[in-house]
């Protein structure tokens, strides 16, 4: 077993792990992900929240693969949230300012519904 095609670097472990068939066996593994947020803080109010959050990353990806291209904060009303499971969205485009200055802003989306 390895982790593969998730949102964090190729995993470079060579740990060797072998699985009982019909057992069940917790396995962790160690993946570095390609971005963080970090100091993040939610304020709610009547029709809207207000996010305010830093982005951060301990890796940088070669080439434009590694570009930041979007930030997107979403909002749920259930325990739920992805990219699929949302009730309203806020969602900017990166694409043309550099990464260096992406991960030294802190940003404040407000998302209304």
């Amino acid at each position: 077993m390895l982790p593969t095609e998730g949102p964090f670097f190729e995993y470079t472990g060579k740990d060797t792990l072998i699985v009982q068939v019909g057992s069940r066996t917790e396995v962790n593994f160690k993946v570095m992900p390609y971005l963080a947020i970090t100091e993040v803080t939610v304020t709610p109010a009547a029709g809207q929240v207000t996010v305010t959050y830093n982005i951060t990353r301990q890796r940088v990806m070669q080439g434009s693969l590694g570009k930041i291209n979007q930030r997107i904060t979403l909002v749920s009303s259930v325990p739920e949230v992805s990219n699929r499971v949302y009730n309203f969205r806020k969602l900017t485009s990166v694409t043309g300012i550099p990464d260096a200055t992406i991960l030294a802003t802190q940003y404040t989306d407000v998302v209304t519904d």
